[in-house]
């Protein structure tokens, strides 16, 4: 119980310093709503110039609306940890850490789900009001059941990328930088998924 409280802390700690850096949070939006449309109009390039209007069997209703589930997905399972991790390792940061009385896995998770948290309320925010707006253009159906299925599947599969970066990240002990390693990690998570 003692672990749950600490962990609930971090990360209501987490979303309290997303909070107090609001120029860097308007921009990040900026960044993700810049970014979508890029994604929509390159779509809609590649359906307009198919015969079809399709593209191996998906119309752009059916695009979009994956890369919405895409973006909101990734905002929740997405973790950065590993980059923290080693760099408090190479910088010497972490030995302070280490002889706190919590477990110093516990407070990185932590603030790293209090991050992901608010960034995938943000986002799910954003895009629906994006899917809103779209909504003459594109068919979504919401089913109870798919979202009470995916959002455990979701949560375990933030905790299996948190766990399997903070590894990745852990391995600056051995090496003199990790960073290269975690970049390739996440070119091969990418990729995979």
């Amino acid at each position: 119980m003692n672990s749950l409280r600490i962990l609930l802390n971090q990360s209501w700690m987490m979303i309290q310093d997303i909070l107090v850096y609001r120029a860097n949070l308007i921009f990040r939006h900026i960044n993700w709503l810049i970014r979508f449309f890029v994604t929509v109009f390159l779509w809609l390039a590649i359906i307009n110039s198919s015969p079809t209007g399709t593209v191996q069997g998906f119309d752009f209703s059916e695009i979009l609306v994956y890369f919405v589930l895409l973006q909101i997905t990734t905002a929740l399972t997405f973790s950065r940890a590993g980059f923290i991790i080693s760099s408090e390792i190479q910088s010497g940061d972490l030995s302070p850490k280490l002889v706190l009385p919590t477990h110093y896995l516990l407070i990185r998770l932590g603030r790293d789900f209090g991050q992901n948290l608010f960034f995938f309320f943000a986002q799910t925010l954003l895009f629906s009001l994006v899917l809103f707006a779209l909504s003459p253009f594109i068919d979504v159906q919401i089913n109870a059941l798919h979202i009470a299925i995916a959002l455990p599947l979701g949560l375990a599969a933030y905790i299996i990328g948190f766990c399997s970066i903070s590894i990745v990240g852990m391995l600056a002990f051995w090496l003199s930088s990790s960073t290269r390693l975690l970049f390739i990690y996440l070119g091969i998570h990418s990729l995979l998924s």
